[in-house]
């Protein structure tokens, strides 16, 4: 859910706001500015932010296999964690859009 919201505000083609693995150079993290704070939203600004710059962004696919326990689950093991998490992401949507750089 988090992706899409992310798609529909930030109008971008980006399918993975929330992926924990990337890769770059360094002038790319030279360059983008961003707010290095947060369980994760802050790949959300960077992301956007580097898309502004019109850096090419290339995704690959990667299939993750279901959590056996959901408990330890990164988006929330309960709707309150999901929320939770999901305000502060939203909240990073508004700041990216909202803030110069």
């Amino acid at each position: 859910y988090f992706n899409f919201v992310c798609r529909i505000m930030l109008g971008s083609k980006i399918k993975d706001y929330t992926s924990g693995i990337f890769l770059m150079r360094r002038e790319v993290l030279n360059e983008v500015n961003f707010l290095a704070y947060g369980h994760g939203e802050f790949f959300i600004e960077f992301l956007a932010n580097a898309n502004k710059k019109g850096y090419r962004i290339k995704e690959i696919p990667f299939v993750q296999k279901k959590d056996d326990d959901l408990s330890v689950s990164k988006t929330g093991s309960n709707i309150f964690t999901f929320l939770y998490l999901g305000f502060f992401y939203f909240l990073r949507i508004i700041k990216t859009l909202t803030r110069r750089n």
